[in-house]
């Protein structure tokens, strides 16, 4: 993207924040202290992760993953969970991201369909992020 571009969407996007005195600006102010309140009661219920029996992984086999948060009073739609494969925890492989399955309450469980793709020895971590 080229600077007039970029330019072009920083003033959409100002405009967007400014519309209708401010009011996307103030709901998002009022996520962020929401989330801020609320994030640290989240809770991991359940990882399974490449849940095979074993240590070693077959290539181009699609691995059904899943996690289960209890979110308290967090919206399942304002989570996101994603996958972060790296080599040796340095250079980053991939990333795959998790989709809403179900949602209750409080609780919330993700999905994802992952194939590893390339030989090597990884390491791998979940990542939990507010979205919006």
């Amino acid at each position: 993207m080229d600077c007039r571009a970029a330019q072009k969407n920083v003033y959409k996007k100002n405009k967007k924040m400014a519309a209708d005195e401010f009011e996307m600006a103030k709901r998002i102010s009022v996520w962020k202290k929401r989330m801020n309140r609320a994030w640290n009661n989240i809770s991991v219920l359940d990882v399974s992760i490449f849940a095979n029996g074993s240590d070693a992984y077959e290539m181009d086999h699609p691995y059904n993953c899943r996690v289960v948060l209890d979110l308290n009073e967090i919206s399942a739609t304002d989570v996101g969970v994603e996958l972060i494969v790296t080599e040796n925890g340095e250079r980053l492989i991939s990333t795959y991201a998790f989709q809403l399955e179900k949602s209750s309450v409080d609780k919330a469980e993700f999905t994802a369909s992952i194939t590893i793709n390339q030989p090597g020895t990884f390491n791998y971590g979940i990542r939990i992020y507010p979205k919006n």
